[in-house]
């Protein structure tokens, strides 16, 4: 997803994915 940092930007992804 969309976050705002890089990190929590990849962080949102993989909860998505999990």
């Amino acid at each position: 997803g969309m976050g705002g940092a890089f990190v929590l930007v990849l962080y949102d992804e993989i909860k998505k994915f999990t």
